[in-house]
């Protein structure tokens, strides 16, 4: 994966080992397109349109038949950060309300895939959080409605810190993993910089200097 994906891709499993963990049949989408061509017009996108074809309209997972038969759930994924002068700019500030970022990136998609779901009467949820740790309402609703309200059963496996109520639980993993992929996306960064760093200064080195070249061309 690209440097820019690790935080989205880390987000995307996250989410598919809770809908997998309730019993959900899901589908990361990759290339492909699950929206039919009737949907894609009602978007206004031709079945070529965008960088990936199929109108350019990739959610990154789909859970089938969610509430009926060809009645799909489309997630698209997404992390954001609250330092974006966009986001500072906005009213209220991310400078003074946590999510701001995050709320203006479901709006974005929303508007996005909007037409297309609901010409296809599906479902869809926007999984956007940012990179501190503020969940869109999206997000959070998408995992509450997966898991259900409740605590968990004191007999399931536990590998987590979150007692009680399930939302809880299952929140605290996709959480958890954008931060630690924040940081690793930090460390391959500071990583691909002082490599590059180390074969610049090993590459001048290993070349001649002139003075040596003159010395040897005067021998």
């Amino acid at each position: 994966a690209s440097l820019w994906t690790t935080r989205h891709d880390a987000v995307q499993h996250a989410l598919v080992t809770v809908a997998r963990a309730v019993g959900r049949t899901v589908h990361l989408v990759g290339a492909g397109s699950w929206f039919s061509s009737a949907a894609l017009a009602a978007a206004g996108r031709g079945p070529g349109t965008g960088r990936s074809g199929r109108g350019g309209l990739r959610a990154d997972i789909v859970l089938p038949h969610y509430r009926a038969p060809c009645r799909h759930l489309y997630i698209d994924v997404a992390v954001t950060t609250p330092d974006s002068l966009t986001a500072l700019r906005a009213s209220p500030s991310s400078r003074d309300q946590a999510g701001v970022a995050a709320e203006m990136r479901v709006s974005k998609k929303r508007s996005k895939y909007g037409p297309a779901v609901a010409a296809s009467g599906a479902g869809f949820r926007a999984a956007v959080l940012e990179r501190f740790g503020a969940c869109s309402d999206d997000l959070v609703g998408l995992v509450r409605e997966l898991v259900g309200q409740g605590d968990r059963d004191p007999s399931e496996e536990d590998r987590g810190w979150a007692p009680g109520p399930r939302v809880t639980y299952h929140m605290q993993r996709v959480v958890f993993a954008a931060v630690l992929a924040d940081a690793e996306m930090v460390e391959r960064a500071l990583d691909i910089d002082v490599h590059a760093m180390c074969a610049a200064a090993v590459q001048a080195a290993a070349a001649p200097r002139g003075g040596r070249r003159a010395a040897g061309a005067g021998g």
